[in-house]
């Protein structure tokens, strides 16, 4: 490689991370588009990911596609492999089951810590959030939908007061991101969730402790049948 034609790669090297740093909404574009493309089934548990010929699709330089996996590995959608790249990530059903008993457990138990200090304003917040989720259900936006009740769930999780059960709550969160966003996929399940989500929210504003903590881990546990469910169908495929 001559010295020139070194000088004009690392110029465009360097216009390419800077269109990243300058459009951060990039990344998740693309982000979004990948998620969309495992929760529809067109990259199956196990699929490597051509980074190649995904980037031609999406209309996008490799650059901002390696940003987007990285993200996407830290959800647990991808895994990378050395020298082999990036794999959508699967996931047993044994791991799934465990990891949601824990996860009902640990956010019921933020939910009675929460409704002990929860406000009008806060009870406000929720119904604001579970509104908007009413309207995303309508457009049959996954991603969207996903990321709002994602943000309600949190919100009460964070108002327990306690970090290191918010963490560990996190934590167990992020191990399942993919197949939680799956199973937003099943026919009526926007519609049960922002059903629990105003059973939920009547219990915090009766300041009922004991009920938020059993409405909550209900609701775990009702997402945990969801996505098993949607674990056997990408699986039987």
């Amino acid at each position: 490689m001559s010295y020139k034609t070194y000088v004009i790669l690392k110029m465009a090297i360097n216009l390419e991370e800077q269109k990243i740093r300058e459009h951060p909404l990039l990344r998740e574009w693309v982000a979004d588009a990948v998620r969309d493309m495992i929760a529809k089934g067109k990259l199956k548990p196990g699929e490597h990911i051509c980074e190649t010929r995904l980037a031609s699709e999406l209309g996008i330089s490799r650059t901002p596609l390696r940003e987007a996996i990285r993200l996407l590995e830290t959800e647990g959608f991808l895994h990378v492999v050395p020298r082999r790249g990036a794999v959508v990530r699967d996931i047993s059903i044994k791991d799934v089951t465990e990891i949601y008993e824990i996860k009902a457990a640990l956010e019921g138990l933020s939910a009675r810590l929460a409704a002990r200090h929860f406000n009008k304003k806060d009870i406000e917040r929720l119904k604001e959030i579970n509104n908007e989720l009413t309207k995303l259900a309508e457009k049959n936006d996954v991603n969207k939908f996903f990321k709002m009740h994602n943000q309600f769930h949190d919100y009460f999780l964070r108002a327990s007061g306690n970090e290191r059960l918010y963490q560990m709550n996190c934590s167990l969160i992020e191990q399942i991101h993919r197949l939680r966003l799956l199973s937003f996929t099943l026919e009526g399940r926007f519609e049960e969730a922002i059903e629990q989500h105003e059973r939920i929210i009547k219990a915090f504003e009766k300041r009922d402790a004991e009920l938020a903590e059993r409405l909550v881990s209900e609701n775990v546990m009702m997402g945990y049948r969801a996505v098993t469910t949607k674990l056997k169908q990408t699986k039987t495929a």
